[in-house]
């Protein structure tokens, strides 16, 4: 699910927030309409996100504070940030561009996924990597310490995250004896029990 950019605003949509969304937006279409909104490539699929983002541009219009609070923030707990987390780091690796995600299957369970149909629901709930880019701290570094292209990456596995707190620019994920805080810059703090 991409995020809609609402006055300057990043909206991050989870399941339950896209389902709610999806069925205000679109009441007045018939299920023909809603199921072909869903299938990629279709016109249909177009026209409703452009019908989500007029009725989230509404909202906002008509009380910013409350939008912000009510679909700018969000705060997901159990299940739901487990089941949100994939989605919730797609968009901060889309919206500041310095981070991506990669699936950490071999090639032989990548050929059984595909053959089984289930290539696609694999990384959803279950564990995939983080790769954000390592900026060097100084600009000469990238020829003196050859840190051109240099990433750290963090492995994420969604049945262990807890919460997920704040809003797209800058939120946290908690984990088991770790929080990740991703912003303009990404911080990883672990619990004073547990030493790496």
């Amino acid at each position: 699910m991409p995020y809609y950019l609402i006055n300057k605003h990043p909206v991050f949509l989870s399941w339950a927030r896209h389902k709610k969304i999806t069925e205000e937006a679109l009441k007045s279409k018939d299920s023909d309409y809603k199921i072909s909104s869903v299938i990629a490539g279709r016109k249909e699929t177009k026209e409703a996100e452009k019908i989500i983002y007029q009725t989230l541009k509404s909202k906002c219009d008509k009380d910013p504070l409350r939008f912000y609070s009510d679909w700018v923030k969000f705060d997901l707990i159990g299940g739901e940030a487990c089941q949100n987390v994939w989605d919730l780091l797609y968009d901060y690796c889309s919206y500041y561009g310095y981070a991506y995600l990669s699936d950490l299957r071999d090639f032989s369970k990548k050929l059984i996924d595909d053959y089984m149909g289930d290539s696609y629901t694999y990384p959803m709930g279950q564990v995939f990597a983080f790769n954000h880019y390592v900026k060097p701290a100084r600009w000469w570094w990238r020829y003196t310490h050859r840190m051109n292209g240099r990433t750290l990456t963090v492995i994420i596995v969604s049945k262990n995250v807890t919460r997920l707190v704040g809003d797209l620019r800058n939120f946290k994920i908690y984990m088991d004896n770790l929080e990740i805080i991703c912003g303009h810059n990404l911080e990883i703090h672990t619990s004073q029990s547990e030493k790496l």
